[in-house]
C-alpha cells in the first residue's frame, strides 16, 4: 500500500466533540505525523436534533470514514454504541481526561444558598435520562427535557432558549470557559452523580481494514486505561439496548491495581434508580457482579 502523505482526522465542530481532534492532532504532530484537520458538516449535526445521539452520531459520522473522507473519526466514546457500523472499529483511545457531571445554571436565574443553586421548578436539560434521574434525587421539583448532544453543544455555546440549566460532562477547561462567560457552575462528585460510561474518555475509530490508520493510531493509543473502559462498556451491553439513557457507570484502577465500580442504573419498568459499587482485584466479571446487585435492588450509599 502506498503511505499515504498526512493523516486526514474529522471531527465535530463545537468545544464537546472537538477537543478531542484537536488533542490528537497535537500528539500526532510531534510524533511527526502530517496531520489535516477536518469538521464533518452541520447538515449531519442537523439531523440528529430529535435523535438518540450515542446510536446515529455515530451510523451518520461513519460515512466520512466508508467514503474515504477521513481516515479517523473523533468522538467522545459516551457517543459511541455498543454495536458499531460494519467495517469500523475503534482503534485506539485517549488517556482519561478530568471531565465530570456539571450543573450549567444561566446566571439570570440562578439562587444562591439553596441545594444546587437552581430556581423552583427550574427547566434542566440532560442528555441522559440516568442523569436527570440522579439530578431529581437531589431537586425533585426540576422539569427536564432529554436532548441529543449537539443540542446541549449550542446550549454550551452560550445560547440557553427557554432553559435555565442544563447537565452534561465538562473538562476543568470547559468549566472554566463558562464561569468566564458568566454562567454558574456546579461540579458534582463522581460518586453522587456518576457520569455514563466513557465519560472522560476520547475514542478514534478508522475503518477496520485500514492497517496503515490503526498501524500509526498506536502513537496516540492509552492502553492503561482499556480495562476500565472495557468494564463500564460491558455493564452497558449487559443491560441491553436502552443502555445509553438508563446505565452510569465509573471505573477507577488504584495504585495497589484493584478495580472499583461506581454504577447506576434507572429501571425501565418502575422508574426506580437502583445505584451500588463493587470492588474487585479482577476485572473478571466485575460488571456482571454490578448488575446482579443492580437487578436484585441492592443498594450502597455512596455517601462515605
Amino acid at each position: 500500500m502506498e503511505k499515504r502523505n498526512q493523516l486526514r482526522i474529522a471531527a465535530y465542530g463545537t468545544h464537546i466533540f472537538s477537543d478531542g481532534a484537536k488533542a490528537l492532532e497535537t500528539i500526532l504532530r510531534e510524533k511527526g505525523y502530517a496531520v489535516a484537520l477536518n469538521y464533518l458538516s452541520a447538515a449531519l449535526a442537523s439531523e440528529t436534533k430529535n435523535k438518540n445521539s450515542s446510536s446515529c452520531l455515530t451510523t451518520l459520522a461513519a460515512e466520512a470514514l466508508l467514503s474515504g473522507d477521513a481516515d479517523v473519526l473523533v468522538l467522545p466514546l459516551s457517543c459511541v454504541p455498543l454495536q458499531l457500523p460494519e467495517g469500523i472499529v475503534i482503534t485506539a483511545l485517549s488517556g482519561r481526561s478530568n471531565e465530570q457531571v456539571c450543573l450549567v445554571i444561566n446566571e439570570a436565574v440562578a439562587q444562591p444558598g439553596v441545594t444546587l443553586p437552581l430556581p423552583q421548578g427550574a427547566h434542566v436539560v440532560v442528555t441522559a435520562d440516568i442523569l436527570g434521574r440522579q439530578l431529581i434525587t437531589y431537586r425533585p421539583d426540576v422539569q427536564l427535557s432529554n436532548v441529543s448532544l449537539f443540542m446541549a453543544a449550542n446550549i454550551y455555546e452560550g445560547d440557553f432558549g427557554d432553559f435555565d440549566a442544563f447537565l452534561t460532562g465538562l473538562t476543568s477547561e470547559m468549566q472554566q470557559n463558562l464561569s468566564a462567560k458568566g454562567k454558574v457552575v456546579v461540579p458534582l462528585h463522581p460518586r453522587e452523580f456518576v457520569p455514563l460510561p466513557g465519560s472522560g474518555l476520547t475514542a478514534y475509530l478508522c475503518c477496520k481494514d485500514d492497517l496503515e490508520t490503526r498501524k500509526t493510531m498506536l502513537a496516540a493509543h492509552h492502553k492503561s486505561i482499556v480495562a476500565e473502559a472495557n468494564v463500564e462498556r460491558q455493564l452497558s451491553k449487559i443491560a441491553g439496548e436502552t443502555a445509553p439513557q438508563r446505565v452510569a457507570a465509573k471505573c477507577q484502577i488504584d495504585q495497589n491495581g484493584h478495580y472499583h465500580l461506581w454504577c447506576a442504573y434507572l429501571h425501565a419498568q418502575n422508574g426506580m434508580l437502583q445505584r451500588t459499587a463493587v470492588s474487585s482485584s479482577t476485572s473478571f466479571q466485575l460488571a456482571e457482579q454490578a448488575w446482579s446487585r443492580l437487578e436484585k435492588n441492592e443498594q450502597e450509599s455512596f455517601f462515605h
